[in-house]
């Protein structure tokens, strides 16, 4: 197994990012840049058909200087059919994964309607 950094954005949409996992895992192998992903097998318990579609993921590799991670992969994402799909992968992500999920506020609110 090999440790390393991910940063996975989960999308509700082709164009609209739902959120993002930031964070260590272990994979088999370490992923090579425009090849399909070695996506945990304990993540593909659920939502394996969504994976599989998106398994070409891998946008970018550069060292890591925080072990046990020895390298830092930044991800395309996974597009979703909807913010439902979107929430369900994302609550399965962080169960199998340990990582928090940091959800993006939806773009229809600004900071004054928040106050």
């Amino acid at each position: 197994m090999e440790a390393i950094h991910i940063d996975l954005p989960i999308f509700h949409s082709p164009t609209e990012a739902f959120g993002h996992f930031s964070g260590e895992i272990e994979v088999v192998h370490m992923p090579q840049v425009n090849q399909p992903f070695p996506w945990p097998k304990h993540w593909l318990s659920a939502h394996s058909a969504l994976f599989q579609e998106q398994s070409n993921q891998v946008w970018g590799i550069t060292p890591w200087e925080s072990p046990p991670a020895k390298q830092h992969v930044a991800m395309f994402g996974v597009v979703c059919a909807n913010r439902s799909e979107a929430r369900s992968l994302s609550k399965h992500i962080e169960l199998v994964s340990g990582i928090a999920f940091w959800e993006h506020e939806p773009p229809e609110f600004t900071d004054a309607e928040r106050s």
